[in-house]
């Protein structure tokens, strides 16, 4: 069911949980045990968010520095399915234009729509550290409203 009208046809005020993916290590039962307490509230989704991947730069023999992506985090994605998989519950996971190709979005709403997820929160993203203002990913989008255009 589209959040939208979840919240259309809700009478009264209920529930809704956002969690961010967990670090690299913690287990899959270890995220939905985390989560079961909450359940008790029957929310009527829960949101994934999602972070653009980090960067790190690290000196070679030679003295320069070359960066390197870390990825800390679960995908967003991947907590979707271990949510689906216990729960009866709507996911929807945020999708983020920082950090991203559209051929990685395109890559990514694949996954997600093979999952029989259809709920999506379509942002921008936060800007690099130290970065003034917002710098697009080359080959990305500048704005959410684009990418919600080519969703």
């Amino acid at each position: 069911m589209k959040v939208s009208e979840i919240i259309s046809g809700s009478t009264k005020p209920f529930p809704s949980l956002e969690i961010v993916p967990p670090l690299r290590g913690m287990t899959k039962t270890e995220l939905l045990e985390s989560i079961a307490p909450f359940m008790e509230f029957k929310p009527k989704y829960i949101n994934v968010t999602s972070h653009r991947d980090e960067f790190e730069f690290r000196e070679e023999r030679d003295g320069t520095f070359s960066r390197h992506m870390v990825r800390n985090r679960i995908s967003e994605t991947t907590v979707c399915a271990a949510i689906m998989s216990r729960y009866d519950i709507d996911v929807v996971p945020h999708l983020i234009c920082g950090g991203n190709t559209v051929e990685e979005i395109e890559s990514r709403l694949d996954n997600l729509a093979f999952l029989g997820i259809n709920n999506i929160v379509a942002l921008r993203g936060d800007s690099l550290a130290g970065e003034k203002r917002f710098s697009p990913t080359p080959g990305g989008y500048r704005y959410a409203s684009a990418m919600v255009e080519g969703i």
